[in-house]
């Protein structure tokens, strides 16, 4: 899902949208563990949901109910900085696979 992410974010900061990564806790396994990643894009104001991996449609995100703990991270328009905020998250995610 993060390769996904990054292309999504990319091509949006590209078009000049705001775009935060959203990280959720969902795996039962491990509710402590962040294994999922999405991104939410803001334009006019809304909050627009976009899981590019997983999701059916625009707007949907993993039901709370599912959701353990959930995160967003701001992200720059710094290409350098995207990539060092994707390892870095994807660094604590599978730190204790």
């Amino acid at each position: 899902c993060d390769d996904f992410v990054m292309l999504a974010a990319a091509m949006l900061l590209h078009l000049g949208v705001t775009v935060k990564f959203v990280t959720v806790a969902a795996d039962p396994r491990d509710a402590s563990r962040f294994s999922h990643i999405y991104l939410a894009a803001y334009s006019g104001g809304q909050r627009i949901p976009l899981d590019t991996s997983h999701g059916p449609h625009v707007g949907w995100e993993v039901p709370d109910e599912r959701v353990y703990a959930k995160r967003e991270w701001p992200v720059g328009r710094n290409p350098l900085a995207l990539i060092l905020m994707i390892g870095a998250i994807y660094y604590a995610t599978y730190r204790y696979a």
